[in-house]
C-alpha cells in the first residue's frame, strides 16, 4: 500500500511538471525507488532490504561500509555480494547514484553548487561536478541524444 501511496505521488509529479530537467529528475528517483521491483524480492533477505533503506535515509549524509558493517553486524564483504545479488550494484554505487538525483533535483530548485556540495557531503566542487557529469550529464546525454 506504501508503494502504491509513493506510486502515485510520483505519477502526480510528472503530470504536473513541464521542465524537461525536472522531468527526468523525477524519472531518475522514480527508477531508483521502484526500479529494483524486477529483483525476486522472496530471495532479497529483509536484511538487505534494511541496509537499502538506510541507504536511502543517508543520502545527505557520509556513509562507509564500515559504517554498514557496524550498524548491521555482518561483514562489509558479505554486505556488498548480497546487496549486489539483490540490487545490481554496490551500496557505495547505489549512495552515490542517490547523492546525484538529489544533486539534480537541489540544482533545478536553483540551489549553488557549493551549498549542494555541502548538503550532500562531496568531498570538494572537483569531486561533485566528476560525479555528476559520470552519472547524471551522461543520462542526459544518451536521453535526448546530445554530446
Amino acid at each position: 500500500m506504501i508503494g502504491q501511496k509513493k506510486l502515485i505521488h510520483f505519477i502526480n509529479q510528472l503530470l504536473k511538471e513541464s521542465d524537461r530537467t525536472k522531468l527526468e529528475t523525477i524519472l531518475v528517483e522514480l527508477l531508483l525507488e521502484f526500479g529494483e521491483e524486477t529483483v525476486n524480492h522472496q530471495a532479497t533477505s529483509e536484511l538487505v532490504v534494511s541496509i537499502r533503506e538506510y541507504i536511502i535515509n543517508k543520502v545527505k549524509k557520509k556513509l562507509s561500509l564500515a559504517e554498514l558493517e557496524q550498524t548491521f553486524g555482518i561483514s562489509k564483504f558479505t554486505i556488498i555480494r548480497q546487496f549486489k545479488e539483490a540490487y545490481k550494484t554496490t551500496p557505495a554505487a547505489y549512495h552515490l547514484q542517490l547523492r546525484v538525483a538529489e544533486a539534480k533535483r537541489l540544482l533545478s530548485d536553483g540551489l549553488d553548487v557549493f551549498d549542494i556540495c555541502e548538503r550532500l557531503n562531496f568531498y570538494d566542487q572537483a569531486h561533485f561536478i566528476r560525479e555528476f557529469k559520470k552519472n547524471a550529464w551522461h543520462h542526459t546525454c544518451s536521453i535526448y541524444g546530445t554530446a
